[in-house]
């Protein structure tokens, strides 16, 4: 055997030692970056005016000044619970009205268009003594069509034992990125029987549009104007809500989201 021959041979023979060392290497690419946490809680802040508060149409007072912390949490793909604690004060009645409701609803997504759930209300009003009522209610949201929505709620005040069924729709209608115009209607139903009153009927409509103008992404100014109309439910009782007549009003707020 030639020195050539043998030089060959210990080459191919190295060749294969490191194709044998190497085949049983498994070799690992870098781990893929760790996700950002995501929290379950969402939520926003919101501060607001209207020229006039009206309740399930009836006006309470003038000149209302409202904050409002809103809070959701997404328990799993189908279950939402949000919790919301609403403050006004009615700075132009001479009593100087202040009202505070803590509201919560749970709701199940049946599929991408329908949820329901229960809610619960409770209204407390700081400096008019005795006069807390609680509300519990079942609630429903539809989508039937993209920008479209559809809410029926049914509920339950205990104090006044009233009975009050509303369904609103609503259309979002987006101009560019930053504006779009939002008009919806809604009407009423109510059936009470405490307070020594007993009626039913009709209880209000009301149409309304607003303009929400996306700020900052967080950040939403909504100005808004409506048209309330009392209906025979009010009417009927215009000794305990008196001078309840059909009447424009407007307002804005703006909303800061976490």
């Amino acid at each position: 055997m030639t020195i050539k021959t043998i030089t060959k041979s210990l080459a191919l023979a190295a060749a294969c030692t490191n194709l044998t060392a190497t085949a049983g290497v498994v070799v690992h690419s870098a781990p893929a970056p760790a996700p950002a946490p995501t929290s379950l809680w969402t939520g926003s802040v919101t501060l607001g005016y209207d020229s006039d508060y009206i309740f399930r149409g009836l006006h309470v007072t003038d000149g209302l000044a409202t904050a409002t912390l809103d809070l959701n949490y997404a328990i799993s793909d189908k279950w939402s619970l949000n919790l919301n604690a609403w403050y006004a004060n009615g700075a132009e009645r001479n009593d100087d009205y202040d009202e505070l409701d803590l509201y919560a609803k749970l709701l199940y997504k049946v599929n991408d268009k329908f949820s329901i759930g229960p809610s619960f209300r409770y209204y407390a009003y700081p400096f008019a003594g005795d006069g807390d009522q609680y509300e519990p209610g079942v609630e429903a949201v539809f989508a039937p069509c993209p920008n479209t929505t559809i809410n029926l709620g049914a509920y339950y005040e205990t104090e006044s034992e009233a009975f009050y069924v509303e369904l609103g729709a609503s259309y979002n209608y987006k101009i560019n990125d930053n504006f779009s115009l939002v008009p919806g209607a809604v009407i009423s139903y109510l059936d009470r029987s405490g307070w020594g009153v007993d009626t039913n009927g009709f209880n209000h409509a009301a149409f309304y549009i607003k303009a929400p103008i996306t700020l900052k992404s967080n950040v939403t100014l909504t100005p808004y104007i409506a048209w309330n109309i009392p209906l025979d439910a009010i009417d009927d009782n215009d000794g305990l809500n008196p001078n309840q007549d059909d009447q424009f009003y407007g307002g804005a707020s703006l909303t800061v989201g976490f």
